[in-house]
């Protein structure tokens, strides 16, 4: 009674206000639950009391009497909503379409419900008007005079008397009597070409002759309907031209088990009204029923049901009583599959009254609406391809649109069945994701997906999938990973359960919430595994992949006898669709391969390395390398030395642009000075990277830093020299020789005003107090007075004038080198300890002397390491 007051109460509301309204409002205007609230505004949605309005978030508003729907008679088609949406929909056009209509030809094989279709067509057609009430329907079956085609055309065009013997008097043809109405030809291939080309005339012409009278033609109004269970390759091509309309029914082993369990139900329905009683049916047979693969398909199974019905009528002892049908009732079980085979789809016996004018479908869902941000999505994707916003943007929005679109749907109430068949197949789905490409499970990713798939499978209008194939492309070479795994899952949830509805936004979805769950952001070396044998590099592969829990490595399963193009024709169009600019790794089990490099260093933008003779062992310890994010030559190097084996390595085309910042101190003024020549780079790709003096002074153009990287010029605290490359010191930036070399450089690459504001946005931030400023975390006025006096002191006991140039180095330094005692609280590093100081003694002394004005003020203490350092920039400046 509580339910159905409130439902009263809801559609009095809706009456009243006159606008549309969410579930929410009506629950606080009324004060009960919201989910109770949802579930009536659902129900009278379905009754058709109520209009359920596809917004975000969804709308309720009562249907005024006068615009109450008509029954469409495809409303009880099963399968009109479902997977037989769209062959319903060609089929009304046709029955809409004016005059003689459009011509129908219904595919597939025996039993399928051609001619139900058929005669809900002629339904339709009468519900729209364009044929009227009492319109005929006539059927002829062209395979029941297969063996007498001369006596089909006569009765199908009639005949004139005198025409043939027996021919007594002039006889009309089933196509004169169903003039105004339609007719149905089935088996219409076993029409004899004269007959085919009589039809096609009627198409053309809209007239008829009977036999024995071509001068005389019929004028009629006649609508056509086909049906054949051999294609068209036994029909005139002429003829079937003029068939603007064609649908092939799935058989009964194709279709959803929804709707399995929908036709299973209303056929045992059929039984119940004609021996006027009721059966239960238990949930045993049922599971059993959804199996069916037998010939005849729904005809088929029209009769092993009715067999069964009867058996179990017939063992009935009171025939009032609802009476059991079970599994002991069931015959022709050989026609099932594995003949002792079932689905757990339903899991209580189920109630099958004769007088129900309709069938209570068990397995009813709820339409309802869902959104999906596709804009918006597809807006951020194009604005992360084209660099507009950052990864952090582009991540954050995919966040909050997938959390928000997941809230839509999440307390969406689901029929009890299809939950349980649903919740196995995405269990067993993520799993296999779990062990094969490191996907971290849940259960949480478990009920989303049941609901979002439940949703969208019941969602009261189609979505233009199109839309997302375009998104899922344009994300597929920057989101490879996530692309793989989408489309496995897409994949898997097709066999599992039948699930065709929207597969390109099904992938999509699956794609972007697996990356937005994902516990890892940054990109990193692509890495796959090529081995000869059937599962070999899958087994490394997902084992690794399982481990860290990440999809690192990507399987390439050989036959033995694969030739080596084959195996670059693989792996060049895996490249195709994928972001290789971190790299490539790619490990083989034969040293033959490893001489592929030549074949894919164009097709790989960064670095491509090649390792042999691959083991699980190896392939672990890569991928610990490559999440560390490791530099792909440095991976190599590390499995090298570690496992004997041997390698190919083609280094990038392309290396990235970058300022090389060098310090003598290499206590950190560098890094500070990093971050500050940074900040002037406004948006131009370059990078600003660090080396210590001591290895450029030793190693020059050797140093690592020039293999990894397109090096522009150098900026250095001191004088240095290396091969191939310019070094500027940092008080040369900020003057002429400074500009000239940023020109020289970086000017090839960039616009004259982008360069031009770079140099200006030098000198503004490398001014001395502006540097001292941003290195020191002391008053920069303070610290560069203390600092001169020092310097001062220590030109008058030295008794000579430093030059501008290094006084300034010093100023810095020497700022930078108290901040970091005051922060170190004068403690050495562990390997300066024992500092040998190769420096004059009398320079030790005066240093020390001039800079206690300094250790006084800031109670701190030089050690042998800074005088060393203070040494070596006097002496290299």
């Amino acid at each position: 009674m509580g339910k159905q007051g409130n439902k009263d109460k809801i559609i009095k509301l809706l009456m009243e206000n006159k606008k549309a309204q969410t579930a929410e409002e009506i629950a606080i205007s009324l004060k009960i639950q919201r989910n109770t609230a949802s579930a009536i505004l659902n129900e009278l949605a379905r009754e058709g009391v109520i209009q359920k309005e596809k917004t975000r978030p969804v709308m309720f508003s009562y249907i005024e009497k006068d615009f109450m729907p008509s029954d469409d008679p495809f409303v009880s088609f099963i399968g009109a909503g479902k997977s037989l949406r769209e062959t319903v929909e060609k089929c009304k056009l046709s029955a809409a379409y004016p005059k003689r209509g459009m011509p129908v030809l219904l595919l597939g094989p025996s039993g399928v419900g051609k001619s139900l279709l058929a005669e809900y067509i002629y339904k339709y057609a009468k519900y729209v008007h364009t044929i009227p009430e009492d319109a005929p329907f006539i059927v002829l079956n062209c395979a029941d005079y297969a063996n007498n085609k001369e006596l089909l055309s006569s009765i199908l065009f009639g005949y004139k008397k005198g025409a043939f013997t027996g021919a007594n008097s002039d006889t009309k043809g089933l196509i004169e009597e169903a003039n105004k109405g339609y007719l149905f030809l089935d088996e219409v291939h076993r029409l004899s070409p004269e007959g085919q080309e009589k039809l096609f005339h009627y198409i053309d012409k809209g007239v008829v002759s009977r036999i024995g009278d071509n001068g005389h033609n019929i004028k009629l109004n006649v609508r056509l309907i086909f049906a054949t269970t051999e294609g068209k390759e036994q029909m005139l091509d002429t003829f079937l031209r003029r068939i603007p309309v064609d649908v092939t029914l799935p058989a009964f082993h194709e279709r959803t088990l929804e709707e399995k369990y929908q036709l299973i139900i209303h056929l045992i329905h059929q039984e119940a009204s004609i021996m006027e009683c009721d059966f239960l049916a238990s949930s045993n047979i049922i599971n059993h029923l959804l199996t069916f693969q037998g010939k005849g398909n729904i005809g088929s199974l029209r009769n092993i049901i009715k067999l069964s019905c009867a058996k179990a009528y017939n063992k009935s002892k009171n025939k009032a009583d609802m009476i059991p049908v079970n599994l002991r009732h069931l015959s022709d079980t050989q026609l099932f599959m594995g003949n002792t085979g079932s689905v757990h789809y339903v899991n209580e016996d189920v109630e099958i009254l004769a007088n129900e004018k309709a069938v209570q479908v068990n397995a009813r869902t709820e339409q309802v609406n869902i959104y999906f941000p596709a804009e918006t999505i597809a807006a951020t994707v194009y604005e992360y391809l084209e660099k507009k916003i950052s990864k952090v943007q582009f991540r954050k929005t995919i966040y909050n649109e997938i959390n928000q679109m997941i809230e839509d749907v999440i307390y969406q109430e689901i029929d009890p069945f299809i939950q349980n068949l649903y919740n196995q197949a995405i269990e067993n789905i993520l799993v296999y994701l779990q062990d094969n490409y490191g996907l971290k499970y849940n259960g949480i990713m478990e009920m989303v997906f049941v609901k979002i798939l439940y949703a969208l499978n019941n969602q009261s209008e189609k979505l233009d999938d199109t839309r997302y194939e375009i998104i899922v492309n344009k994300l597929q070479p920057v989101m490879y990973r996530y692309y793989k795994m989408g489309l496995i899952f897409n994949e898997m949830v097709h066999q599992n359960i039948d699930y065709e509805t929207n597969p390109w936004f099904v992938r999509l979805f699956a794609m972007l919430y697996f990356y937005s769950v994902a516990k890892e952001d940054r990109e990193y070396t692509n890495a796959i595994i090529v081995s000869h044998g059937p599962a070999t590099a899958s087994s490394i592969a997902s084992t690794v992949n399982r481990v860290f829990e990440t999809y690192i490595f990507e399987a390439f399963d050989m036959a033995y006898d694969t030739p080596k193009n084959k195996v670059v024709s693989r792996i060049k169009k895996y490249l195709k669709n994928t972001n290789t600019s971190k790299g490539l790794l790619i490990f083989v089990d034969m040293g033959s391969l490893l001489s592929i490099s030549k074949d894919l260093k164009d097709d790989v933008e960064g670095d491509l390395g090649i390792v042999n003779n691959i083991t699980t062992e190896m392939a672990l310890e890569a991928g610990e390398l490559i999440l560390n994010h490791e530099d792909l030559q440095d991976v190599m190097d590390k499995i090298i030395s570690h496992h004997v084996t041997k390698r190919s390595y083609v280094p990038s085309r392309q290396k990235p642009k970058a300022i090389v910042l060098c310090c003598i101190t290499g206590l950190g003024t560098a890094s500070k000075m990093k971050t500050l020549l940074q900040e002037c780079l406004e948006g131009m790709e370059l990078q600003v990277v660090e080396v210590s003096f001591s290895d450029l002074q030793k190693k020059g153009s050797q140093c690592d830093i020039f293999r990894k990287y397109n090096v522009q010029f150098i900026v250095t605290t001191s004088k240095v020299k290396v091969e191939d490359y310019i070094a500027i010191h940092l008080n040369e930036l900020i003057d002429k020789r400074g500009e000239e070399v940023i020109y020289a450089t970086i000017g090839k690459y960039y616009e004259k005003e982008k360069v031009h504001k770079f140099i200006e946005n030098i000198v503004r931030s490398f001014t001395m107090r502006n540097l001292i400023g941003q290195l020191t975390i002391l008053n920069p006025d303070k610290i560069m007075n203390d600092v001169e006096e020092a310097v001062t002191r220590l030109e008058i006991l030295e008794g000579t004038h430093y030059p501008i140039d290094l006084k300034k180095m010093l100023y810095i330094h020497m700022c930078v080198m108290v901040e970091r005692l005051i922060l170190e609280k004068g403690s050495l590093p562990d390997d300066n300890s024992t500092q040998d100081l190769k420096c004059r003694e009398s320079f030790m002394k005066n240093l020390k002397e001039s800079f206690s004005v300094l250790e006084d003020q800031y109670n701190v203490s030089i050690n042998n390491l800074e005088i060393q350092m203070i040494y070596n920039l006097i002496q290299n400046i």
